[in-house]
C-alpha cells in the first residue's frame, strides 16, 4: 500500500473526475467532507467515503513541493529604481 511522503501514513490514491490523483486515507467513514471511489468530493452533506489525507496528515506543514524550489532570485535592477530595492 502506498504512504505519504511526509508522515509514512498509508494512503490511497483516488482519482478525480479531471483525471487528477487525490491522496485519501484508506478507511472508508461516514464525515462532512469525503471523496468517494469515484472521486467525487461531497462536501456538507454526511455520507460514505475516504477523507483525504491532507486533513489528517500530521506533518501538513512540510509542503515538499515548495521545498524543491529553487530560492527566489533577486529583484533585477531598473532604470526606474536602480538599487533594485521591493518597494
Amino acid at each position: 500500500m502506498p504512504t505519504c511522503n511526509r508522515c509514512k501514513a498509508p494512503i490511497v490514491w483516488i482519482t478525480t473526475p479531471k483525471g487528477k490523483h487525490m491522496p485519501c486515507d484508506p478507511p472508508i467513514v461516514t464525515a462532512p467532507t469525503v471523496v468517494t471511489a469515484e472521486g467525487n468530493v461531497v462536501k456538507d452533506r454526511v455520507t460514505l467515503g475516504h477523507v483525504p489525507h491532507w486533513a489528517s496528515c500530521t506533518q501538513v506543514g512540510q509542503n515538499l513541493r515548495f521545498a524543491k524550489r529553487s530560492p527566489k532570485q533577486a529583484p533585477k535592477e531598473t532604470p526606474d529604481d536602480p538599487q533594485g530595492s521591493l518597494l
